[in-house]
């Protein structure tokens, strides 16, 4: 039985890197099969079919979500902890990122929305301090949404690393700096 849990788990953990590089795109039974060096009828034991494994490729995201959402609970400020749970949590962090570019899809949307959600509140806290607007939440979050979403524009397996994302977050703290001094 224990083969079987991992066999289970091997398909699991090869889809979650697959999606998280590819997107859903990436995932096709044969291809898994080659790279696991199984046989693809264990992953139809397993599944059944495609769209039970991306059910269950999405619940295992949620899973981690739950683990990072406790890392950000638990950081003290953006620089240094922040960065650092972003780079511990990369393919999950990539995961996310092929939520948003595949959102046209209502189960990546619904997911993104779900995780967002959870997620948000936790970083919302740490930004606010990271640049400077901690006595103006409805402004922050607006602030933030939009730092999110060019942040997972602008990531890829390449460039997710210390030196990218303090660049990044740098551009966005004087973004900040810049609109408060003009209003």
């Amino acid at each position: 039985m224990p083969r079987s849990v991992n066999a289970q788990q091997q398909w699991i953990e090869i889809g979650y890197t697959i999606f998280s590089k590819e997107g859903p795109e990436g995932l096709q039974v044969e291809r898994l099969a080659r790279i696991l060096d199984l046989n693809k009828s264990g992953f139809y034991y397993y599944f059944g079919d495609l769209d039970s494994f991306i059910d269950q490729l999405f619940a295992y995201h949620l899973e981690k979500a739950h683990a990072i959402v406790l890392q950000f609970r638990n950081a003290a400020t953006f620089d240094p902890d922040f960065f650092s749970i972003l780079i511990a949590f990369k393919p999950s962090i990539l995961f996310h990122m092929q939520l948003v570019r595949n959102r046209h899809i209502k189960k990546c949307h619904d997911l993104y929305k779900t995780i967002n959600a959870m997620v948000d509140p936790e970083i919302l806290r740490l930004f606010s301090d990271f640049i400077g607007l901690q006595n103006h939440h409805e402004l922050v979050a607006s602030f933030y949404d939009q730092s999110r979403d060019m942040f997972y524009a602008r990531i890829t397996d390449e460039n997710m690393n210390e030196l990218f994302l303090r660049n990044l977050l740098g551009e966005v703290r004087e973004l900040a700096k810049n609109f408060f001094k003009q209003s």
